[in-house]
């Protein structure tokens, strides 16, 4: 939906018709999450709206499906300032995603996300941790870049503008093109 929900209602409705037709659980859950992004959107609490479809991806077994879905929850929680909240469920998904075996694929994403609550609420030390972890997992050069912000961002927020000037210069160092 990228921030243009009032677009995807009709794409929402109807893949939501589509999916009632076909007998593949993948594209009821994917109504199902779309569903609940909107519902998030548009005021629901995204804890309840994302109930359903994180039960159904477990249920059906598709870990794919339920990283998505702690996404988009911790992105609603993160929008709405449920920092604490959203903190929670950010350390279970990046348990999830590491039992699932795709800490590559996605467990810098959740990383990036669980940082935001925590430096929003003044973990650095934990947020720190948690960037620290994310590194080790490959990411990929944009997830790589958001990491390194917010431990410039905690890095400033502690008067240590040495090491934030540091990590950037290192790192345009190590991706010419990018300074």
């Amino acid at each position: 939906m990228r921030g243009r929900h009032d677009e995807a209602r009709p794409f929402c409705a109807e893949l939501a018709e589509l999916a009632d037709r076909l007998s593949s659980a993948a594209p009821r859950l994917e109504s199902t999450i779309a569903s609940a992004a909107l519902a998030a959107r548009d005021g629901g609490d995204p804890q309840t709206t994302f109930a359903t479809a994180l039960a159904d991806a477990q249920a059906q077994g598709a870990g794919d499906g339920e990283i998505l879905i702690y996404l988009c929850l911790l992105r609603a929680l993160c929008s709405r300032g449920q920092h604490p909240v959203a903190i929670d469920h950010g350390r279970v998904a990046l348990r999830r995603v590491v039992e699932l075996g795709r800490t590559r694929y996605a467990g810098p994403i959740v990383a990036n996300q669980l940082a935001n609550s925590l430096v929003a609420i003044g973990r650095w030390d934990e947020a720190i941790e948690v960037i620290d972890a994310a590194l080790l997992m490959r990411p990929t050069l944009n997830e790589r870049m958001k990491l390194l912000v917010w431990s410039g961002i905690v890095a400033v927020g502690r008067g240590d503008f040495g090491t934030a000037a540091r990590g950037e210069r290192t790192e345009t160092a190590a991706w010419p093109g990018c300074g």
